[in-house]
C-alpha cells in the first residue's frame, strides 16, 4: 500500500518525537553513569586518606 506525502511526513514526525525521548533517556542515564563515577572516586581518595591517616596514627 503506497503511503501519502502526509503520511510520511507524520511517520517521520512521530520518529523525530520517538527520538527525542531517546535522547533525553540517554541523557538521563550518562548523567547517572557520570555521577557514580564521581561518587567512587571520591569514595576511593577518601579510602586512601583513611589508609594514610591510619598509618600516621600507628
Amino acid at each position: 500500500m503506497p503511503l501519502s506525502y502526509t503520511g510520511l511526513t507524520r511517520l517521520c514526525s512521530e520518529l523525530d518525537s520517538e527520538l527525542e525521548e531517546v535522547y533525553a533517556e540517554n541523557e538521563m542515564y550518562k548523567d547517572t553513569i557520570e555521577m557514580q563515577r564521581r561518587l567512587l572516586l571520591e569514595s576511593a581518595q577518601l579510602l586512601s586518606l583513611s589508609k594514610i591517616k591510619r598509618r600516621e596514627l600507628n
